[in-house]
């Protein structure tokens, strides 16, 4: 039986998309739980979760904006933006624990936080300048993830710290 490419990636364009549900789902619980058995308190699992959903939901919004599809070379990605988003969240929240309030907690993580988003995202701004279509786009799905929750870690969940939690 011939098939033509057009129908061949057709049907490996909605494999991958039936794999990226599945997939994401199984990590988000098996990552939910592993953060709840951490702080053992549903809000503060939800909050360290916020970043990552926003930054995720975001991307995909952007990527939806700029008519790009999830493919095999931009699939990659999606873990590296959860884990990153989930990171943030956690350091945020544990910083938050030990500090007097939120500015100081921010002056201490900001910086971290900051770095690490900003070297992952010059790392996927260097696909850009490849020639191959589907390194360009996993440059712009990267640094849209990456940048997505690196600006709701630092100026969204800090809006939602309990005012009177950690005044010492």
């Amino acid at each position: 039986r011939i098939a033509s490419s057009a129908l061949i990636q057709d049907t490996l364009t909605r494999s991958i998309q039936c794999d990226l549900a599945v997939c994401s789902l199984t990590a988000c619980l098996i990552v939910t739980g592993m953060i709840f058995s951490g702080f053992r308190q549903l809000t503060k699992t939800l909050l360290a979760l916020l970043p990552m959903g926003l930054g995720v939901v975001m991307t995909i919004g952007l990527m939806g904006l700029m008519n790009l599809d999830f493919n095999m070379i931009t699939i990659v990605i999606v873990p590296l933006i959860v884990g990153t988003g989930i990171d943030n969240g956690i350091h945020l929240l544990c910083k938050r624990e030990r500090c007097i309030n939120t500015e100081s907690t921010l002056s201490e993580i900001a910086s971290p936080v900051t770095s690490t988003s900003f070297t992952s995202i010059l790392a996927f701004a260097s696909l850009l300048f490849c020639n191959n279509l589907g390194f360009k786009e996993l440059g712009i799905v990267g640094i849209s993830g990456f940048g997505f929750c690196m600006i709701f870690s630092l100026l969204v969940l800090p809006l939602l710290f309990n005012p009177h939690t950690s005044d010492k």
